[in-house]
């Protein structure tokens, strides 16, 4: 179905950077990517409906972004722009209230690119990817189960 692509296409976009990131990654770029994870596994966790939700969503994408951009390629950045954040924030939102995230999230991304291994980088973000793709479906029957019983009112 189209959003099963849309979210595996995505995770083509998320893949290719961080294999290219670890393999391309300065000492100093990796340091940058642990002080941005650090705030972003702090404000996830908190399941908010509010501004806060919005800005954490916000460091989300910076964060994902930033794995591209210290890539190397630009062009990976500018697909990410067009497509990641459109399709995903909304959803990310959404899916925090009803799955928490965990805890240190993000942290194993960055601790795969300080590796060095651009193999290991790759199979972590898969593995991030796909444990939010079996969310995201969740969440949306959630959510269209919510909307029923609301019709039924």
């Amino acid at each position: 179905d189209t959003a099963t692509t849309e979210i595996y296409t995505l995770s083509l976009h998320d893949a290719l950077p961080i294999w290219l990131c670890a393999e391309n990654a300065s000492r100093e770029q990796v340091e940058l990517l642990f002080a941005k994870v650090e705030i972003l596994d702090e404000l996830l966790p908190k399941n908010e409906t509010n501004e806060n939700a919005i800005f954490a969503e916000r460091k989300h994408f910076e964060f994902h972004l930033s794995i591209a951009q210290t890539s190397g390629y630009p062009v990976l950045c500018e697909e990410m722009q067009r497509v990641w954040y459109r399709h995903l924030m909304l959803m990310n939102m959404n899916k925090r209230l009803i799955f928490p995230v965990p805890a240190n999230w993000h942290t194993h991304l960055v601790q795969a690119i300080a590796s060095g291994d651009p193999d290991r980088a790759e199979r972590e973000m898969r593995s991030h990817v796909h444990y939010n793709t079996n969310k995201y479906r969740e969440t949306l029957k959630e959510i269209l189960k919510n909307q029923s019983e609301d019709a039924n009112l």
